[in-house]
């Protein structure tokens, strides 16, 4: 499949998304709570607060909506109160359900422990947005300048075979792709197939190490810079302890961006040297959704035709909004959103 880049076609700020961003990150309820510190094994806590938010995939769509991009969740839901809680915030975000009629079974749960300084750790249990079956990938059709979104998870799922399958079938013009924490899991073909077919690859630290054997260093703490060891030029040729190898990345030839927290991000295009975007100084309370909301922005201003660099940097501003507050995880309008990047 061939068609326009969207973001090599001009642009600027004011114009409108080109293209709509098909996702396929699952939904399901964030149970949040919120702890001291985490406590050890074998060992109680009390929780300051909790809240139950819909969580998933839903940062991703919904960061991308609120930046005025046409969005579509090419996911199921279940049939339960989850569930049209899940429908009713789609449908408050005007994001479009491709397969609204609710299946049997309940939605999954992931438990959030977040602890003093904002950090996350999760269990997820999978419920009905793990079964999306081999017809439904058949009715995804892609346009030509489309956007398509695939998280790790997702190929951990049951119905991983399908969806690697389908990517094999279509090759969307632009995947966007997160490995996300559990990289390490996913099995060797299918993280290649989708490694092979991908224009963007958004990951964090832990994840290029996963991915490559190769560390990515922090310098300078709080504002500063960020390196990315071993990376640069050869990202995309790297052999690493979990794929083996991953020569021949993509067909593509990708663009990688490492979110790197309070230090901001990288981003790295093919042939190109690394470029440090740096992050938006903001205290951080909760960062569940921060890397979601990230990568939504970054498509949504690809979208509007704006460079990667300053897509980079709007992403770090939505993420900023994101990790300054708790609970339900509200990605920034565009009027908030411009109100970030002036400062």
């Amino acid at each position: 499949m061939t068609g326009p880049d969207p973001q090599r076609e001009g642009g600027a700020a004011g114009d409108e998304p080109r293209g709509r961003l098909i996702s396929f990150g699952g939904l399901l309820a964030d149970l949040v709570v919120s702890v001291d510190a985490l406590p050890e094994r074998g060992a109680d806590a009390l929780a300051r607060d909790f809240t139950q938010t819909i969580g998933g995939g839903f940062a991703v769509v919904a960061a991308a909506a609120r930046l005025g991009m046409a969005t579509t969740l090419a996911g199921v839901l279940g049939n339960d109160p989850v569930a049209d809680a899940a429908r009713r915030a789609l449908r408050d975000e005007g994001i479009d359900l491709l397969f609204p009629e609710p299946r049997a079974g309940g939605s999954g749960v992931c438990l959030v422990l977040v602890d003093a300084g904002g950090e996350r750790t999760m269990v997820t249990v999978q419920g009905v947005e793990s079964r999306v079956q081999s017809e439904d990938f058949d009715a995804v059709a892609p346009a030509p300048g489309d956007f398509v979104y695939i998280n790790g998870y997702e190929l951990l799922y049951p119905h991983a075979t399908g969806l690697v399958n389908w990517v094999r079938r279509v090759r969307p013009d632009h995947l966007v792709f997160d490995p996300g924490p559990l990289i390490a899991e996913i099995d060797p073909e299918a993280l290649d197939t989708i490694l092979g077919a991908t224009r963007w690859l958004s990951l964090n630290a832990a994840e290029v190490t996963a991915l490559t054997g190769d560390a990515v260093e922090s310098r300078g703490g709080r504002g500063g810079r960020v390196g990315l060891a071993g990376q640069g030029r050869d990202l995309g040729g790297v052999d690493g302890p979990k794929t083996g190898h991953i020569d021949g990345f993509s067909a593509h030839r990708p663009g990688v961006v490492v979110r790197a927290g309070v230090d901001g991000c990288v981003v790295v295009e093919w042939g190109g040297e690394p470029v440090v975007v740096p992050a938006f100084p903001v205290d951080v309370v909760d960062t569940t959704g921060a890397g979601d909301t990230h990568v939504g922005a970054f498509v949504a201003t690809l979208a509007r035709g704006l460079d990667p660099v300053e897509a980079c940097r709007w992403a770090n501003a939505a993420a900023a909004t994101v990790v300054a507050s708790r609970g339900q995880v509200s990605p920034p309008r565009l009027e908030e959103l411009g109100a970030i990047l002036g400062t």
